[in-house]
């Protein structure tokens, strides 16, 4: 089976699949995989054999239902990230250039698309969210624009011409906008030192040659990449239209007209800046023609913002939000078909090019853009060993205190095992510094292991409550402040009584649509209940709500949980 397991297969990795496991073994190559994992073998309450590899570095966890932590309790290190400035207007190596191109993907073929559906259906909501300085907002705005722009009348040529507007954005005029504000020459008016100095270098706008293969890339993969956003496809055969011959894009490149450029004045972010901050010195000093300078600079890009957000508002008034059927990449290294690593290069090698940066190779930019790791035969198999002792361990049957996670590193001679650490519990509170009041848990000490099986029908949101009610120990009096499925909420109390009223399962569908994995007939439920005498939290396990009239039970029979084990998380 060559399936990628996660959200979107859960057709293919459905309830038959998990529940017909013993247990996992799995070998995945980044973060979100294994997550992913982690959490279905929790829910299911399966035995998982963990472990990964980067270069000389190897661990390996077992995970055992009940008794040990899951691999989502730890939290990996970050790795140190660039700065943000450093990326966008002063790299000096080619890993800056392929991670601002990696971002850039993000934005334009992932978020971009994500936006534009999030601002259709509250605008206001969604510019009140927006974060950043202007600039950064009007950014995330224009790629949006930009977006609902093409989306009325898309073709193949209107997403070259699209892919022609970034080029110039990126490899030209925000170039220019930089050495028009700060030319080779430019000086701190404060210190006099040279503004293009240490690793900040002078750069140079790119033209449009279409004997460059960099250049003629760059427009192929957007150009396509867009095609796909925008769902294109060809009347006559009714699949997705895409072109990958060079020489046509050459052709069609060349006909394309340069327009003239405008200068802008950019206020630009350094690195000497934040330092100049971490050492008391804020820009205090500066004169009032600098100061008057800034001002109006500042003045400027929120006039700009304010034009883009009014394109937006008028173009809004004509979109169908209903007809748009967009889609959003999502970054895949492995595949030399999608054009996403191909990008990547283009992107990069350009932005080089700009900086007199030495360019990468696509395999490079493949490793750097995909955090590959070159694995190393020893460490591998050394981990496999140390997986394989805790698999007939886990077999034999033997008890927690028998098993071992282990962390090496073959460089350092580094090799520690130890117990597996215990499931994380939850557990009352008389004040907690997040939600700001006291928090009780039901029952006191579950872990993420545990779950509160609802099996009484097709209930409405008040019928729930008082099953949840029923479940909460003591006399106080239990109102339900939130109820949450999915992403979203399917109730607040600022809702009207009418909502009470409604079916859990008319609210869940009506929100997220009907359930796309056959022979699902349960909802996750994440209910946020108030005592009111003491003012508290109430906190249950995952609530498993099964809807189905067929799926009730009759409250003598033993309750289990999702799993299908005999733990009951509600059993009073």
């Amino acid at each position: 089976m060559e399936v990628r397991v996660g959200d979107d297969t859960e057709t293919t990795f459905n309830d038959a699949f998990w529940e017909g496991l013993d247990g996992v073994c799995n070998a995945l190559d980044n973060v979100k995989a294994r997550r992913y994992v982690d959490e279905r073998c929790v829910f299911y309450g399966k035995s998982l054999l963990e472990s990964g590899t980067q270069g000389t570095k190897g661990n390996s966890q077992i995970v055992i239902p009940h008794k040990t932590c899951s691999y989502s309790d730890h939290r990996d290190p970050q790795d140190d990230a660039i700065p943000l400035c450093t990326l966008k207007n002063f790299p000096y190596k080619i890993d800056h250039c392929i991670e601002f191109a990696r971002s850039e993907f993000e934005g334009l073929f992932t978020q971009a698309p994500q936006d534009v559906a999030v601002y259709l259906k509250d605008s206001d909501a969604y510019i009140a969210d927006l974060q950043g300085p202007p600039e950064q907002q009007r950014e995330a705005l224009e790629n949006v624009l930009a977006v609902l722009k093409l989306s009325a009348s898309a073709t193949f040529e209107s997403c070259l011409e699209q892919a022609h507007r970034l080029f110039l954005r990126y490899f030209r005029d925000n170039i220019l906008d930089i050495t028009h504000t700060y030319p080779e020459k430019h000086t701190d008016p404060k210190t006099g030192s040279l503004y293009w100095s240490g690793p900040k270098r002078f750069p140079k706008a790119a033209t449009v040659d279409v004997n460059d293969d960099n250049v003629i890339n760059f427009y192929l993969s957007v150009t396509n990449l867009l095609a796909r956003m925008y769902n294109i496809v060809d009347d006559a055969t009714g699949k997705p239209v895409e072109k990958r011959d060079p020489e046509w894009f050459r052709a069609a490149v060349a006909k394309l007209q340069v327009p003239k450029y405008e200068p802008q004045r950019v206020r630009v972010t350094s690195p000497d800046d934040d330092e100049n901050k971490d050492n008391g010195n804020d820009g205090g000093d500066d004169d009032d023609q600098e100061k008057k300078q800034r001002d109006e600079d500042a003045a400027k890009e929120r006039d700009r913002l304010d034009a883009v957000i009014e394109q937006l508002s008028e173009l809004r008034k004509s979109a169908d939000a209903g007809s748009l059927n967009l889609n959003a990449a999502e970054f895949e290294k492995d595949d030399d078909t999608n054009f996403h690593i191909d990008f990547i290069t283009a992107f990069a090698n350009l932005r080089a090019r700009n900086y007199r940066i030495p360019v990468a190779s696509r395999h490079q930019c493949k490793m750097i853009a995909g955090k590959i790791i070159p694995a190393i035969a020893t460490t591998t198999a050394m981990i496999t060993g140390f997986v394989l002792v805790e698999l007939y361990k886990l077999v034999l049957g033997k008890p927690v205190e028998a098993h071992r996670d282990a962390n090496v590193n073959l460089a350092v001679n580094l090799f520690v095992l130890m117990e597996p650490g215990p499931p994380k519990c939850t557990k009352s509170v008389e004040f907690d510094l997040i939600s700001g009041c006291p928090v009780r848990a039901v029952p006191e000490g579950f872990t993420p292991w545990d779950k509160t099986i609802v099996r009484c029908g097709d209930l409405t949101v008040n019928e729930l409550v008082a099953e949840l009610k029923r479940r909460v120990p003591g006399d106080g009096e239990i109102s339900l402040s939130m109820l949450n499925h999915g992403q979203g909420a399917l109730y607040t109390f600022q809702d009207s009584d009418d909502v009470l009223e409604s079916k859990v399962k008319d609210l869940a569908f009506k929100m997220n649509g009907e359930p796309q994995v056959a022979g699902r007939h349960y909802l996750i439920l994440v209910p946020i209940l108030t005592d009111e005498e003491t003012d508290a939290d109430v906190i249950l396990p995952t609530v498993v709500y099964y809807y189905r009239e067929e799926d009730k039970i009759v409250e003598q029979e033993e309750q289990v949980d999702a799993a299908g084990g005999d733990h009951d998380a509600a059993a009073e």
